[in-house]
This record gives structure tokens, sequence and C-alpha cells, in this order.
């Protein structure tokens, strides 16, 4: 007899090519998620973060320009009220001979300067002038810039000996200060002036970073004089962290190159546009930074500051994410390769069951019957009950047709008595 049946061999390479398949589409399907969610996640932190970046260096140069202003009228009432007090005016009274004058100013200064040290910061620069803009006395040392006009050099000087408070940014023994100029008036006349500076050091640049959230620098001249910018690791005690002198050199070739937006800034007297800045440094890779670069507020001198963030930083925090999500997508596919994997073999050892059972029908094993289990239970049924039909058996857990007539009591137990007849009444 003779049965078309399916061979193990074909069975089973159906379910190779099932599983080929399966492993295909999903490994493909996870393939494309991955590059696809890697490259969205990718590109939209990019773009996420350079907008964070644009909107801190936005905030961060207004509050910056805000912030000097406030400083520079901070400084200016220390200076008026320096020129107030009656220790400095008496030095200029007829009482006080010009002999005397150079000593008693030196004496004035470094009382008041210790005066402002105790109430937070004395000041780095101090003098006290005469109403020829000549030296009268300095801080530090009584002798150093007696006598010494300083008029052509500063501005400034002409203008507060006639009256008006000045306020500017000075180049002052190398050193980039910010200064506040006070009239000194004895009788209603200017008999003099007062002149208070403070340098911009990292210590202040730091401090003004930690407030805007963004890197500051101060420029005068055509150089950087002080920044917030750190050598990466740097640690210091109060904000001294060692400046990254070479980011500060690609800054100053970058932003204050002849025609750059530095002097574009300064020309046209307000802060500059949002602008990148790729700073290219020696034994680093580029950096790409937004800036905004603008004057420093009451400085007639030219003197700028500029806010900046890197945007490098952040990208790479966003390609970070990026390849999270390309790990967790190959967490998934090595997940889906095992899963087929393991889902192969499990028919495959059941499977081993059936070809078993073929194996025996074709050697001519009609009577065997199929374990019916898991998966496979309505296929082994269906064998079943073919052979059956094939054998002409009935078919497997089918119950006997009933009988149309039933047997006898006699058939039912033919060794028995048989029936008593009726009894006749007498």
């Amino acid at each position: 007899m003779q049965i078309d049946l399916l061979s193990a061999g074909e069975i089973i390479g159906l379910d190779v090519t099932a599983r080929h398949k399966v492993a295909l589409f999903g490994g493909a399907a996870v393939v494309l998620a991955t590059a696809g969610g890697g490259w969205v996640a990718r590109s939209s932190a990019a773009r996420h973060a350079e907008s964070q970046v644009h909107e801190a260096v936005r905030r961060a140069s207004r509050l910056a320009e805000r912030g000097q202003r406030l400083l520079a009228l901070e400084r200016a009432d220390v200076a008026a009220t320096l020129a107030a007090h009656a220790e400095f005016r008496a030095l200029f009274s007829a009482a006080m001979s010009a002999q005397d004058r150079p000593t008693a100013a030196f004496v004035a200064i470094e009382g008041h300067n210790a005066r402002l040290q105790q109430g937070g910061r004395k000041a780095d620069l101090l003098l006290v002038l005469g109403a020829d803009g000549r030296v009268l006395a300095r801080d530090v040392d009584p002798r150093a810039l007696f006598g010494e006009d300083l008029r052509p050099q500063f501005s400034a000087i002409a203008a507060v000996l006639g009256g008006k408070p000045q306020s500017d940014v000075w180049l002052f023994d190398t050193e980039m200060l910010q200064v506040s100029l006070a009239p000194l008036r004895v009788d209603d006349r200017v008999a003099g002036a007062i002149v208070v500076g403070y340098t911009f050091t990292r210590r202040d640049s730091r401090a003004e970073a930690d407030v805007l959230g963004a890197d500051v620098a101060y420029f005068l001249g055509g150089r950087v004089f002080a920044s917030s910018l750190a050598v990466p690791g740097s640690v210091g005690e109060g904000g001294d962290a060692a400046e990254d002198v070479e980011k500060v050199a690609a800054l100053t070739d970058a932003v204050l190159s002849q025609g750059g937006v530095a002097d574009q800034a300064l020309r046209a007297g307000r802060t500059s546009d949002i602008v990148p800045l790729r700073l290219r440094l020696q034994e680093r890779p580029p950096e790409l930074y937004l800036a905004a670069v603008g004057p420093l507020p009451a400085a007639a001198s030219g003197a700028g500051l500029v806010v900046l963030a890197s945007v490098t930083e952040p990208v790479k925090a966003a390609q970070r994410i990026g390849r999270l999500v390309a790990l967790v997508g190959v967490l998934c596919l090595l997940a889906l390769v095992t899963s087929v994997l393991s889902l192969a073999r499990h028919f495959e050892r059941r499977l081993d069951r059936v070809e078993v059972g073929v194996a025996e029908v074709i050697s001519g094993n009609v009577d065997y019957a199929f374990e019916a289990f898991d998966e496979f239970e309505g296929l082994c049924n269906g064998l079943n009950v073919m052979l059956a039909r094939l054998a002409g058996r009935p078919d497997p857990g089918a119950s006997p047709a009933p009988d149309v007539e039933g047997p006898t009591a006699a058939q039912d137990d033919p060794a028995g008595e048989p029936p008593e007849p009726p009894r006749v009444g007498s």
C-alpha cells in the first residue's frame, strides 16, 4: 500500500525555511528600527542641544551686559563716596602744604583701601589726581607715578576734571581694569579727582560664568585678559583653575582678528548676533562654540566681552544617546536571534518524534499510532485518522455503532434454564 505523506525532510525543510524567514524579517526590522531610531535620536538630540546652547548664550549675553552696567554703577558709587570724604577733600585745603600733600594722600588711600577690603574687596588701583591731571599719590607706593600726567593716556581724566564722573576700562600696568573716576570738589570747584580701578581676573570670570551658565572672556586692544575657560580636569581653589591658554589663543584668533566680529560689535556699539565660532586647537580636535560679542558698558576704550558656550560637548552627549539606542538595538537583535534559534530547536525536537512515526509508516507499519503532543496535536491526530481509514479501521477515539435488535436473555445466557411455562388455574 502506497501512502502519500510528507517526508520528514520536507517538513524540516519547511521549518528551516520558516525559521530563516522569521530571523531575516525580524532581524531586518530590528536593524532598521535601531538605525532609524538611533539617527532620529542623535539628530533630534543634537538639534535640541544646539537650540538650548543658543538660548543659553542669548540669555547669558543679556545678563552679562546688565551685570556689567550694575557693576560699573556700584564702583562709580565707591569713587563718588571717596571723593566726598573729608579726608580727601582736606588734601586740597589751604592748610595743607604742597610738600605734605603726597604723604597725606597716600595715608588716606591706604586707610580707605583697608576699609574697602573689610567691606568685600579692596581696589586694585586707587589714585588721587590734582587739578592738572598729575598723580599726587597711588596705592602700594607713595612715590610711584608721583607727578605723572595721565591725561594723554586716558581721555576720561580730562572729562572728570571737567566735573563729570566717568567709567572706563584701562590697560594699566599690563592689566585690564574697570575704573571709575569721580571729581573731588572743594569750595564748588574741581580740585582733583579720585580714580578707583578693579582688575578683570580669572576668579571674577569664573564667578560670572557660574551665574551666567556660559563661559565669558574680557578683551581689550585685541587681547583676551581674563576668561573662564579652564583646562579640562583642572582643579583650583576659589575659581583659580588653570586657564586653557590654547583655547584662549584660538578664541583670540576667531574673534579679535582685524574686521572680525569684535570689531563689528564695537563699531556698532551693541552686542552682536549669536555667531558660531570654531576654535581650532593644536593638540585637540576643534570645538564648535556659539558666541555673542559686545562692548563693555560705559567703556570708551574699545573694551568688550565674549559670552560663549560649547556646542561640541552637548552634541557628544547626543551621540552617546545614539550609541545607547544602537546598543539597545543590538541587544534586541541578539534576543531575537536567540529566540528564533530556541524556537527552531523546540520544533525540531518535536518534528524528530513525527519523523520517527513517518519512518515507521514508510516501513509498512500502518498500525502505528502517532502520539499527539503540544503544537502538533492536530497534525498527529489527522495522521492517525488517515492511517485508520486507509487501513479500514475505525477512526481513533470513535465509539462503536449500537445494534438495531438486542440479544435475548437466552442468548445473553446460553447456559441458563428455559423459562418456566405459565400455570393454569385448577
